[in-house]
């Protein structure tokens, strides 16, 4: 081997984990085409309205979605709206927000995607322990589903407020993932953000097992 290139063979080896959340910027085939372009081997995007909607994907478009991913050599996962409330408590409103990760876990399988981040919820202040609980109990339905669709579900940490904001996020600190650490074998992982809320590639590390 000559000098050199087992160095630029693993900066490559780098680069092609490099990743990027396309968020609701691009069409879904659209950001196929620009990670491929890119050479951009991962993308996660959000399915929730205008032409990335969830009810958008019908079995023409969903094959199209994969055939692509195939044919660019694209890492596909889909990424929910933290805006989503998944300790939500509120009657009607939490059936409804279960549902929105149950549709998520279901088209998953159906556009190739290899991963689904979901996130803990918030609380304000006062209700914290409820809401966790709530919380809880919602990611081990969803979980379940996931498992039963072969989906792969990964929990990504929130910003950390400031200690006079009425609205904490769950799950950003280190003494709140041991409570959710259990409910995420086998299909469900930790997916980490640094410090300026890029994925890091520590947020593909299995979850400690127990």
């Amino acid at each position: 081997m000559l000098a050199g290139e087992d160095e630029r063979s693993n900066l490559m080896s780098l680069r092609d984990r490099i990743g990027i959340d396309v968020g609701r910027r691009l069409r879904l085939e659209e950001a196929l085409e620009w990670a491929d372009e890119h050479e951009v081997r991962w993308i996660d995007i959000q399915l929730d309205a205008g032409a990335n909607a969830l009810s958008s994907f019908d079995d023409a478009r969903a094959a199209g979605v994969r055939r692509a991913c195939e044919r660019y050599g694209v890492h596909l996962g889909l990424h929910t709206a933290s805006a989503v409330n998944v300790a939500e408590v509120a009657p009607y409103v939490g059936d409804a927000v279960e549902r929105y990760l149950e549709a998520y876990v279901e088209i998953a399988p159906r556009l190739g995607a290899e991963w689904i981040v979901m996130h803990a919820g918030f609380h304000f202040t006062s209700d914290k322990e409820r809401r966790m609980a709530a919380g809880l109990d919602r990611l081990k339905r969803i979980v379940g589903h996931a498992e039963r669709h072969g989906a792969l579900v990964l929990l990504e940490n929130l910003n950390k407020e400031p200690d006079e904001a009425e609205i904490h996020y769950l799950a950003h600190t280190v003494e709140d993932w041991p409570r959710v650490d259990h409910i995420l074998q086998p299909r469900g992982r930790h997916r980490y953000a640094g410090p300026t809320g890029a994925p890091t590639t520590a947020g593909l590390a299995d979850a400690p097992s127990g």
